[in-house]
This record gives C-alpha cells, structure tokens and sequence, in this order.
C-alpha cells in the first residue's frame, strides 16, 4: 500500500488494517504520538485495533484513555493535522439531535436543534438521561449509542470520516468531576495550549490571553487566585472557572456542553452568557431553577427521552429576575456566614 502523499485522504478502515510497524514507519506523527504517551502494545505486527487492544488495562487505566480513544488519536495523527474538515468546527452553526428511543424501548417524540450563540437547558430528575443526552453530542451518535439517537451537524449526519474528527474535536466539556494532575503553573498552562492552537503566536498576544483568560476565570470563581497558582492547588470550583474561561477564549470546540454547574461552586448563570456571547453552542445538565430559565429552551428528560421541548415564557422571565433578587440575599448571608458575621433579621426581606 502507498503510503506517502495524500495521507489525509486514507480511509479510517485501511489505517485500522495496517500492522503497527507499517504505520510507525510510514506517519511519523504517530509514531511520536506512541513515544509521547509510551504505549507499549505486546506485538508490533498485529493490525491498529488489534495491537491497541493488546494494550494492558493496567496502563489504559493510570493514563486515563481506553483503547478506542487511542485508535482515534493515531488514526488523526496519520491522517494530519491538516485534516479537510478542521476548517470546518468554524462553520458549525446548528447541532440536531434526532430522537431515539427511551429505557423502555419506546420512540422518542421530539428532535432537538441548537443554534450558535443559544443555550439549551437538560433537565429532569437524577438518573432521567440527561448525561447520557449529552454523551449523545459529544460522540456524534449515529444510532449506535444506548439511545439510538442520531446528531447532524449543519442538518447532515456526517460521514465516517468527518464524524471520527469531529468526535475528538466538536465539543468541549465540563463535568463534575474534574482535577487537573500536571504540574503546571496557570500560566504555563495557557501558554502552553495557545501555542498547540497557533504556534506563530506573538509573545504579546500571549499576554492578553492570559490577562483575558485569568480575569474572566476570577470573575466566576469564588475564592480569586492569579496566573502563578498551581493547577494543582486549585480547588474544585477554580478548575472548573478556568476551564470554563479556557473553553471560552481558547478552544476551537464549537459545542459546550456543562453539567449540572451548580454542583462545581461557580456562577452558572456568568458561564451561559460568556459562552454564548463567543458564539458557542451551549448544553447544560441542571438542577438549578435559575440556570434552567436562564436558557433560551429546555430540554425535559423523562426515562431516557425527551419528553417536551420548552421555550422560556415571559411570565417566567419575570419569576427569573424575582429568583435572582433572592439569590442575591441568599449570597450575601452566605458571605456573611463565611465571614464570621451575625446574621441581623432586619437585612433579609422576603
């Protein structure tokens, strides 16, 4: 097989077929790709997926990947960076989510489209589906998840080969769970990501990021903290913040997707009108009533399907602005508690 010109163009099953040895000889982007990360498969003579899958448990488990997510990233590696459909993540205006079929095996009623710049509420009670709705996004389901939904982007379902690039690079995510683990200064970090989005990036430019990046984080953190932290001594809340504010300036990922950020200690409603402001399309997975009327739409999820697709009424615009007043009473006599401060009866109005 001809290896050299055109690699971009290979199909995703010829690269799976080729032994190991072939592709480390014939992509040195992938063979770099293995130095980097030390993969150790137990033969280099068996094909891609076999020889991945040969990879202990043991070392998928302390470096966090799974097998799949390996192939993913050696198949990009041969195929390049300069893959056709990179461009493409800034022409994404609309995301839909084409309906399913619940827990029980009954169809889905609804079809769910999300345009740039709107946020999209997930809500229903713990357990419902919503995670899973959104897993559905981030994978680019194409009736092949627990759900049988289906995801256009731009109203088509994308081809193999767009949908395994668009798998690493549509969306950008923010769980409940999320610590970082490299030692890292904040600012090494930013530095560090802008140059793998632009290598030519000018030192003053750098900068602004970082100046933009750290005050939008402190803006909806909690406790504040500078570009000399530790990533590694950030507390929950902070690591989200940041995130949120790398996402925002940083990320090429057209799609957000947050869950349930009222458990993570920042300001949710300050994350959906930043992301939505850079365009973004935004879903998150709530509980909060505020966050929930805060979105354009919500999406109810009941027995693993959308059951009603809701757009925010002008009554509840008016209970929103009422929730928020008491929201507001409801921090100041937290940051009172915080402080040490008595809580005097005559500053609380109901």
């Amino acid at each position: 097989m001809e290896c050299t010109g055109g690699v971009n163009k290979m199909k995703t099953f010829e690269i799976n077929k080729m032994p190991l040895r072939a592709i480390m000889e014939a992509f040195p982007a992938a063979a770099d790709l293995f130095e980097q990360y030390d993969i150790a498969p137990v033969s280099m003579d068996l094909p891609l997926e076999e020889a991945i899958a040969s990879v202990s448990a043991h070392w998928l488990r302390d470096n966090g990947f799974t097998d799949k997510e390996i192939c993913r990233e050696i198949i990009l590696a041969c195929q390049g960076e300069d893959n056709e459909y990179k461009s493409d993540l800034k022409l994404i205006n609309s995301i839909t989510i084409c309906r399913g079929s619940d827990k029980s095996g009954v169809d889905e009623k609804f079809d769910v489209t999300v345009n740039a710049g709107e946020t999209v509420c997930v809500c229903g009670a713990t357990g419902s589906g919503k995670t899973r709705l959104l897993e559905d996004v981030e994978y680019v389901a194409n009736g092949d998840s627990p759900t049988g939904r289906t995801v256009l982007i731009n109203d088509k379902i994308p081809d193999e080969e767009e949908r395994l690039y668009f798998e690493t690079k549509l969306c950008s995510r923010l769980s409940q769970t999320m610590n970082f683990i490299m030692d890292l200064s904040c600012r090494e970090f930013i530095e560090i990501h802008l140059k793998c989005r632009n290598p030519d990036i000018s030192v003053s430019e750098t900068e602004i990021f970082i100046q933009e990046i750290m005050n939008c984080a402190n803006n909806i953190a909690g406790e504040k903290f500078n570009e000399n932290t530790m990533l590694t001594e950030l507390s929950g809340g902070q690591s989200r913040a940041f995130m949120v504010a790398d996402m925002a300036y940083i990320s090429d990922a057209p799609v957000m997707l947050i869950d349930e950020p009222e458990n993570a200690g920042i300001d949710g409603e300050s994350v959906l009108r930043l992301l939505a402001s850079k365009g973004k399309i935004v879903l998150v997975s709530t509980h909060d009533p505020i966050i929930a009327l805060s979105c354009d739409k919500r999406i109810v999820i009941k027995n693993g399907a959308v059951s009603s697709v809701t757009m925010r009424s002008e009554n509840e615009a008016i209970l929103l602005d009422n929730l928020r007043n008491y929201n507001k009473q409801f921090s100041i006599i937290r940051e009172n508690i915080r402080n040490g401060e008595h809580i005097d009866i005559g500053d609380v109005y109901v």
